[in-house]
């Protein structure tokens, strides 16, 4: 039951951020969605600079309360990990304000 659920999940948070139009790479395991940001590092939020993933989610967290992870550690500096190991509802919420969140990004 529980592996059904989870890809479910995994399923939900591919379309959406597809919908959202940001690339990741399709997990084939674990309970997190890598997420290139790679077009968004150099950007503003309200006169805030993301200048790495860290910026970008320090940001994220700290303007619309949505957390990530900033895979800079992992060797992947233009990649943010989102976890599917939630319920759906907060999955939706939480891209709800992530897709926002993008849409008040500028140069």
């Amino acid at each position: 039951d529980m592996r059904a659920t989870f890809d479910a999940r995994r399923a939900l948070m591919m379309l959406r951020l597809s919908r959202i139009g940001v690339p990741y790479i399709e997990p084939k395991g674990a309970f997190y969605i890598m997420v290139s940001i790679k077009q968004f590092i150099g950007k503003y939020f309200e006169g805030q600079p993301i200048r790495s993933a860290y910026d970008f989610a320090t940001v994220l967290l700290e303007r619309a309360q949505v957390a990530i992870i900033p895979c800079e550690g992992f060797g992947a500096p233009d990649y943010v990990r989102l976890s599917y190991a939630a319920s759906e509802k907060d999955i939706e919420r939480g891209l709800d304000a992530f897709g926002g969140f993008l849409q008040q990004l500028h140069d």
